[in-house]
């Protein structure tokens, strides 16, 4: 039996799928543009393939914060990845609170956080050197069953460290199942910073012991 023959708009709205998909990761701000006002021109329904959140990306991931927004604001009911771009691309360039700001959209509208989005809005947390707002998303994190991610583990003992709170972070860090090297890096500079040296030491002696390779930031 034939197979039905995928109608030519149906191609042609995968192709400038995949178009999108390679100025995002290209960081091709001015071809990204042309593709979005072909979208606009077929009036190809932006739902089809995640097209908004790949707007979104491509211009956050180009700088272009101001349309990275205008589309984010026109899309309806944007999905987190569409979310995090604007999340990470406003931690990026600076913009902590409004990262954060975006983070507690997601929450009001009920999308669910991904452990990409924890990791981001905690360097927004430190960015502002903001510790109660770091221990408020530990909460959340806590709740929503991503304690034991190692990479968002790892943010929050670079949180809590960088923040002044080694303690914090070292109660992460035993809490741990898992550990990478990025876990004990953070723990032997957050002692190093405070002059811990001794605690530094025997923390890198431990990570050896345990068979990790030191890093050429360790």
């Amino acid at each position: 039996m034939m197979k039905p023959l995928t109608s030519p708009k149906v191609l042609f709205s995968e192709h400038l799928g995949f178009l999108l998909q390679r100025c995002l990761k290209c960081k091709a701000l001015r071809p990204g543009k042309q593709v979005h006002a072909m979208l606009l021109a077929s009036r190809i329904d932006m739902k089809i393939l995640s097209m908004s959140s790949k707007l979104v990306g491509m211009y956050a991931s180009c700088g272009d914060l101001q349309s990275a927004k205008l589309v984010l604001e026109r899309t309806q009911n944007p999905n987190v990845f569409a979310l995090n771009w604007m999340v990470s691309a406003l931690a990026f360039h600076g913009h902590h609170e409004g990262a954060i700001g975006y983070f507690s959209l997601m929450q009001e509208l009920g999308i669910v956080a991904n452990k990409f989005t924890f990791s981001i809005v905690l360097k927004a947390c430190l960015g502002l050197m903001d510790f109660d707002k770091g221990r408020e998303l530990h909460g959340v994190i806590s709740r929503s069953g991503f304690g034991n991610v190692v990479s968002v583990a790892n943010s929050l003992i670079d949180m809590y460290c960088k923040c002044g709170h080694v303690d914090y972070g070292r109660k992460v860090f035993d809490g741990m199942i898992e550990r990478d090297v990025v876990s004990w890096t953070s723990m032997i500079c957050g002692y190093c910073n405070i002059g811990l040296l001794e605690k530094a030491l025997v923390m890198f002696e431990r990570m050896k012991v345990e068979g990790l390779e030191p890093n050429n930031f360790t």
